[in-house]
């Protein structure tokens, strides 16, 4: 079937207005796509909540970070099984601390200080027993290094002076 002029240059002005919205279409999409790229992201300056928590794939908190009743806040890391890990925290008296435990419930080394300058470490065996203790009562009374018996007995003090 023989194609006339007419419908020749009917066809050519069909291909050049679709040659126009292709054209047209892609230039849009790049645009919007340079805007997101560009786009301003602001980011809060604060955010604020009672209480935070990292979970893991089967939703068990494993960091916390909050304050309690009392004011005092913590960080807490916990095992997959929820049970505490470390502990550091600060009270509202200025103390601080850091506690490992065993995941078991049981302390294994507390580290304190207080804001008048007295500080210790002491180190436990998990189920509440305290083995060795080393502190300072401030600095004008130095320091002292304390060991303990398996049945919790004080060896005694060996001060520093």
């Amino acid at each position: 079937m023989p194609v006339s002029e007419e419908d020749f240059r009917a066809l050519q002005r069909q291909v050049r207005r679709q040659r126009r919205w292709n054209v047209a279409l892609v230039a849009m999409v790049a645009a919007g796509g340079l805007m997101a790229a560009n786009g301003v992201r602001s980011v809060p300056d604060v955010i604020q909540a009672k209480k935070f928590e990292v979970v893991d794939g089967a939703g068990t908190a494993v960091v916390e970070l909050g304050v309690n009743r009392a004011g005092n806040g913590a960080v807490t890391t916990r095992n997959e099984y929820g049970r505490r890990l470390v502990r550091l925290g600060a009270t509202t008296g200025g103390n601080g601390f850091v506690t490992t435990l065993n995941g078991m419930g049981g302390n294994l080394v507390e580290l304190g200080a207080t804001v008048d300058g007295q500080g210790t470490v002491e180190t436990e065996d998990g189920d509440g027993q305290t083995l060795v203790r080393l502190g300072s009562y401030s600095s004008a009374r130095g320091g002292y290094v304390e060991a303990f018996t398996t049945r919790g007995a004080s060896t005694g003090e060996f001060p520093d002076k």
